[in-house]
């Protein structure tokens, strides 16, 4: 298999995106006898964390924002125009992967014209995400252009990869039933050992979210939990300390946690280090799509999960065992007591989260639908 990877997402520093990305591009890189990949780059920025073999192609995009409003008006939706055919001309490629629908925009005909079998990822149900997080006057022109390119990427790919079981069953309520799409889920982008020893022992009661504080559809989210559900955990759980953390948060959002006497950290540097503080991980996101691979940091330093019933799709597995969900205040007080009674040790989740994130465990599931 020789491959084109083409990403929508850039591949340096942290987010959700950029860490699902990072798995999909080594997953395929594993797999593939040579691979080339087409990525996004700005500033002094270069992509991290990919696999040696893959040759990388940076991509600029530097224009004035008004003109990128022009773009986006006019269907320009991504920075590969161009490249793409030079790239797809030097070398025998017969599979072009795109990440995101956006990428692919434009390019699906002219990959199958040179006979190559054409993959999309799907991060979430896009329109979702439109929705969440643009505001005027980007939300309209954006809105209209992604069900134009999401669903001509849907209906034209040889495959779609979804994250969740809902992504797939929204994309096929939306753009078809008969279109191929099948759910890869997330998955750490490298090898790592796990033998727990770097689980930290937490005895005093820290709850800990994360997360980007400078999106919509984390920060609204979390102004809310703080209004419904906080007064019930410093009911249910006296000394509690809650802390946050993620990046550009805004004032509004640090006056509240100020008065609520919530700890928080603005872009920190090292999140592991914050993580290891916590015993128990909280996700309040209830809008956008997708999987929400921020609980995947909890899980992954052992800490059993509280999480809006929207923030748990993809790990069903996972339900009961270490991740507990809600809807309201009522039920998150069920919740955070069934935690208390249910939630396992932290190797156990550990355990639980090798099996289902693990890279190794990705790339059998990518080989297999291949």
């Amino acid at each position: 298999m020789r491959v084109l990877f083409v990403t929508y997402h850039f591949l340096h520093g942290n987010g959700g995106g950029v860490y699902a990305s990072r798995g999909y591009v080594n997953a395929f890189a594993a797999l593939a006898e040579s691979m080339s990949l087409l990525c996004p780059v700005k500033g002094n920025a270069a992509p991290e964390g990919i696999d040696p073999s893959v040759r990388v192609i940076p991509v600029r995009y530097e224009k004035p924002r008004f003109l990128k409003f022009l773009d986006l008006l006019a269907g320009r939706l991504h920075r590969y125009y161009g490249v793409f055919d030079e790239v797809l001309a030097s070398d025998r490629f017969d599979t072009v992967v795109f990440d995101a629908c956006y990428a692919s925009f434009g390019l699906i005909g002219k990959a199958q014209a040179a006979g190559c079998r054409v993959i999309t990822i799907h991060h979430n149900y896009q329109c979702d995400y439109v929705r969440a997080n643009y505001t005027f006057p980007v939300r309209h022109p954006m809105l209209f252009w992604t069900r134009i390119c999401e669903g001509q990427a849907v209906r034209r790919s040889s495959l779609n990869l979804v994250l969740t079981e809902e992504d797939r069953r929204k994309l096929l309520r939306q753009y078809g039933e008969s279109a191929d799409i099948r759910v890869i889920g997330v998955f750490e982008y490298r090898s790592r050992p796990w033998d727990g020893d770097s689980l930290t022992t937490v005895t005093a009661p820290v709850f800990v979210i994360t997360g980007n504080l400078s999106m919509r559809q984390t920060e609204i989210p979390l102004l809310e939990w703080m209004d419904s559900c906080l007064p019930v955990l410093l009911e249910e759980v006296p000394s509690a300390k809650v802390l946050v953390a993620g990046r550009d948060p805004s004032e509004r959002l640090s006056a509240r946690c100020r008065a609520c006497g919530i700890e928080l950290i603005p872009s920190p540097r090292d999140m592991q280090e914050i993580l290891s503080r916590g015993s128990c991980y909280i996700c309040p996101a209830s809008v956008g799509g997708g999987l929400k691979l921020r609980v995947m940091d909890g899980l992954r330093c052992g800490m059993p999960v509280l999480a809006h019933v929207a923030a748990t799709r993809g790990y069903e597995r996972f339900m009961d065992l270490a991740v507990f969900s809600y809807t309201d205040a009522e039920s998150f007080r069920k919740a955070l007591r069934r935690l208390e009674n249910l939630a396992p040790g932290r190797q156990y989740a550990l355990d639980l989260y090798r099996q289902v994130f693990s890279f190794e465990s990705g790339v059998e599931r990518l080989r297999n639908m291949l």
